[in-house]
């Protein structure tokens, strides 16, 4: 049995409830390829889990060197759009995904390059979808895992109590989120900015007005649409019977878009009021423990694209795509500085 979950109230109720809905299921296809993490435990391991990569990625030190580098990466990046001797470029493969690589090996010390890591990650969610599919899982996938291991061990994070293992088991978890979903978000709020030239010139003038787009360009297109949990009990939710072992799909691109939370939901407004309730870094003991790290690397990124190459025209692109990682497959833009 599968049950969807698309009003705001339920889907937040069911994140909060990790008793009733767990992630900590045999069929959790992630799971399978990455190992026990943070990701598939609930209650004690769980936090065993999560704690220490909670307490690393928000420290001062690590908020402090996020910063600079991603500064330094952003201002790289734009300032090689510039002279280039092009004007226009496709931003997913010119900014927002190499923004989001470079960003995760500084953080994580790998010792590895881009595309290295990438590879890795590509063959990790091609195990995912392979055992998602009822498939074996592909030895390219559990060989990325052992690359994996070996560069995290080597750069010797500050991420107490965790073996070799479960170090690399989390590492891959925090991969999916600052590679995948960050990629993703930045190439959304271009998206979505460039979409409405109005919105897009106001932030120009005034850069107080990013955080606020960025918010509501979170909650209209989730680079996550959906997160999963299993029913540990037979249960109801708003008036729907749920049977014990039920994949219960929690669909958080459809409650930021319920009317009785949003009014006009489906419009891109960077002055609603209500757009910071949404539900894109999830909630509960689950919920992202990177989101200052997303909202740092898209505010950071229009800014460098906003100093560097001013106005932008989008050129090119069908717009945010996917069942599950929702971005653009391309983004091409031109601009006339």
């Amino acid at each position: 049995m599968v049950c969807v979950i698309t009003t705001y109230p339920e889907c937040l109720a069911v994140m909060r409830d990790p008793v009733t809905f767990t992630v900590d299921d045999p069929r959790f296809s992630t799971g399978r390829i990455v190992g026990e993490s943070m990701l598939s435990t609930d209650g004690a391991r769980h936090r065993a889990h999560r704690e220490p990569w909670a307490r690393f990625l928000t420290s001062g030190a690590t908020r402090s060197h996020a910063e600079k580098t991603v500064s330094r990466v952003c201002d790289d990046l734009v300032s090689d759009l510039r002279q280039s001797g092009s004007s226009s470029a496709d931003l997913r493969t010119a900014l927002t995904g190499p923004l989001a690589v470079a960003v995760m090996i500084e953080l994580l010390g790998l010792a590895v390059e881009p595309a290295t890591l990438l590879a890795w990650y590509r063959d990790i969610v091609t195990g995912v979808d392979a055992v998602s599919a009822g498939e074996l899982p592909p030895a390219v996938a559990t060989e990325a895992m052992r690359e994996l291991e070996r560069a995290v061990t080597a750069a010797a994070l500050p991420i107490p109590q965790q073996s070799p293992a479960a170090l690399a088991s989390n590492a891959a978890v925090v991969l999916f989120g600052g590679i995948e979903t960050v990629d993703g978000s930045i190439a959304n709020l271009f998206w979505h900015l460039l979409g409405d030239s109005t919105t897009y010139r106001r932030c120009l003038a005034d850069p107080q007005l990013v955080p606020s787009a960025i918010e509501e360009s979170f909650r209209l297109e989730p680079a996550a649409s959906r997160v999963d949990r299993y029913a540990t009990v037979t249960t109801c939710v708003n008036g729907i019977e749920i049977a014990k072992g039920a994949l219960v799909i929690v669909a958080l691109r459809q409650a930021n878009r319920d009317p009785t939370v949003f009014p006009d939901p489906d419009r891109f407004d960077i002055d609603r009021p209500e757009r910071g309730r949404h539900l894109t870094f999830a909630r509960g003991p689950h919920a992202c423990i990177g989101p200052h790290l997303a909202r740092l690397e898209a505010i950071t990124a229009f800014t460098a694209v906003a100093e560097e190459l001013g106005e932008l025209t989008l050129v090119q692109s069908e717009g945010p795509e996917g069942k599950i990682f929702r971005k653009p497959a391309e983004l091409v833009v031109s601009w006339g500085r």
